[in-house]
């Protein structure tokens, strides 16, 4: 097949196969926008002599910009933010999968071969993240002119003076459509169109296990043995090999391997958690909503995991967020005591430091949180939305023997509810104990006063109980709405006349 007979067929299709495109170009011009700005502030460098004199680094207005040791933290966020936008792009790309599914098939029926039918669908997704490419590299050098605007004092909001190596730009705008395509591809692997119309889905088979648990417990034992390991080795003087002297990456690769694991760990326990919740609510449910909802977690306990992986990620950084602003806190308040006692005659208040940047960065974090949640809602309702096309016929069918509508809509808001509190609390706990293993439970700092004996001041590290409650109720209210907003559809998918849609 030519490649201009590819695209051709890849960009035809419905007024849904429009929107398709649009929503996955969309989601791959905000990544590649997220990336390149990620490259502009990696290329500041990550030492103070990576640009000269000092001088260079007060260009930037915020601290994260101005300390070469914060802009890796800068960087990490950018990219982990990316992951909610590639999620809603992986399910837009299931926008109006029927339809997708009857056009393969009629392309087999038509002569092409399984890989011609494979590489249509992959390209489908290809040139969608390339229109989307080309969208955020023009976004990102507008945004430049537009931002490149510095203040009275000469500095500016963000780095809009400096332009990334010209490779990473090309790399970052050329390879994310072959990865989008890649990843199509992959996805497909287990599906087998025929020219009939029939499309066979290799699924899963037998009760999820509980085995995920053991990377959230591996992740837990990396924040938790890190420090007592270093601590160790610099009492008992160890000396490490020479390679591992200078390396500097060893300490975050180890960090965010163990960050990764744990949200790994978190999603696919999903599974295991919803599969448990079907099975209590076909057990002691009284309603035939419940139960209609537990045979469903039964029959699929991996939708949460499909649906709500982006949410999960997200309360796992909340969690750890609301654990290090307690941490936080709680330093700020040893230090206010040791400074009280060091200065008994001066008014309390006025010892009170300036925490102003661990207040921004906190809200940098919880920004960060808010717009993973909201797109990975938006990215849940297209999920919900492309579920109840698909089962409209069955939809259709409960209808026609005297389902109410009211019953499915409640179904739909049992099943989304008990498959997503349980690994939603479970992701905002694993957070909290991850940060709270390896920054420890309480702050200690001695310290004398002339000649007197040394003073202690020991606080513990209270359970942040409202952050994590505000984490989790708005992770399920997030899916609620979404699940509300998605029942508007109901109606429309339950009209008698789906009963003869082919």
């Amino acid at each position: 097949m030519r490649l201009t007979a590819l695209t051709r067929l890849a960009v035809a299709g419905t007024r849904t196969d429009t929107v398709r495109i649009t929503l996955t170009g969309l989601a791959a011009a905000a990544a590649v926008l997220a990336w390149l700005s990620a490259a502009t502030v990696a290329s500041l460098g990550f030492s103070g002599s990576d640009l000269g004199s000092a001088g260079d680094n007060l260009r930037y207005r915020p601290d994260l910009l101005q300390q070469p040791g914060l802009r890796p933290g800068v960087v990490a966020t950018l990219i982990l933010l990316t992951v909610p936008v590639l999620a809603f792009a992986g399910q837009c790309s299931r926008l109006g999968a029927p339809a997708r599914d009857r056009r393969l098939a009629a392309i087999r029926l038509a002569g092409a071969t399984p890989r011609q039918a494979l590489a249509l669908a992959s390209a489908e997704t290809g040139v969608a993240s390339a229109i989307g490419s080309a969208l955020g590299l023009g976004a990102f050098f507008l945004l430049r002119v537009l931002l490149n605007n510095p203040d009275a004092n000469g500095q500016l909001a963000v780095p809009a003076d400096v332009l990334p190596p010209v490779w990473s730009i090309v790399a970052i705008a050329a390879g994310l459509p072959i990865l989008a395509a890649l990843a199509a591809a992959w996805l497909m692997r287990r599906v087998i169109v025929t020219p009939l119309g029939v499309v066979h889905r290799v699924r899963r088979t037998g009760a999820p296990k509980p085995w995920p648990g053991v990377m959230v417990a591996i992740a837990l034992l990396i924040f938790g043995l890190y420090n007592p390991i270093v601590l160790y080795a610099d009492d008992r003087h160890w000396h490490s090999p020479h390679w591992l002297q200078n390396a500097t990456w060893l300490a975050p690769t180890l960090l965010f391997g163990g960050a990764f694991a744990a949200m790994l760990g978190v999603c696919f326990s999903s599974g295991w958690f919803s599969y448990t919740a079907g099975r209590l609510m076909r057990r002691f449910g009284g309603s035939a909503s419940v139960q209609l909802a537990g045979a469903r977690l039964i029959d699929d306990p991996w939708s949460t995991s499909r649906s709500m992986a982006v949410i999960l990620v997200a309360t796992v950084f909340g969690g750890g967020a609301a654990a290090f602003y307690a941490y936080t806190e709680t330093q700020n308040q040893v230090s206010l005591q040791q400074t009280i006692l060091q200065n008994p005659g001066d008014d309390p208040r006025s010892l009170v430091t300036d925490d102003s940047f661990f207040v921004d960065t906190l809200k940098l974090i919880a920004l960060a949180i808010m717009i993973a949640l909201v797109i990975a809602a938006l990215g849940q309702l297209v999920s919900i939305v492309e579920a109840m096309v698909a089962r409209r016929r069955a939809y259709a069918s409960l209808v026609a023997t005297g389902v109410p509508r009211a019953t499915l809509a409640r179904t739909a808001v049992w099943q989304a509810l008990a498959g997503a509190a349980p690994p939603v609390v479970f992701g905002t706990v694993v957070g909290v104990g991850a940060i709270r293993l390896f920054s420890g439970t309480k702050i200690s700092q001695s310290f004398s006063i002339g000649d007197a004996p040394p003073v202690s001041t020991t606080l513990h590290v209270p359970w942040p109980w409202a952050q994590m409650g505000l984490t989790v109720g708005v992770a399920l209210a997030a899916v609620l709405l979404t699940t509300a907003i998605g029942m508007l559809f109901i109606k429309s998918s339950t009209s008698v006349e789906e009963l003869r849609t082919a």
